[in-house]
């Protein structure tokens, strides 16, 4: 039941986002969105599902593993 819950959280909050082994690599796609999408300010954070680094627009604190993209 555990693994079932855990799997469902995973597809829910990771499997459509992209993935990013690093927290470098995860760094430096931001700054590339950041200039050629226009994007806004970006964060990167550890995710705690998956243990890979997301990108996101919102500036909440994802337990203290979330870093600013510069």
């Amino acid at each position: 039941m555990i693994v079932k819950n855990n799997q469902r959280a995973l597809y829910k909050s990771c499997y459509k986002k992209n993935k990013y082994n690093t927290n470098d690599e995860a760094n430096l796609e931001g700054i590339k969105q950041m200039k050629v999408r226009g994007a806004n300010q970006l964060y990167y954070y550890l995710c705690n599902n998956c243990n890979k680094w997301h990108l996101t627009h919102d500036s909440k604190v994802y337990n203290n593993n979330k870093y600013r993209v510069v």
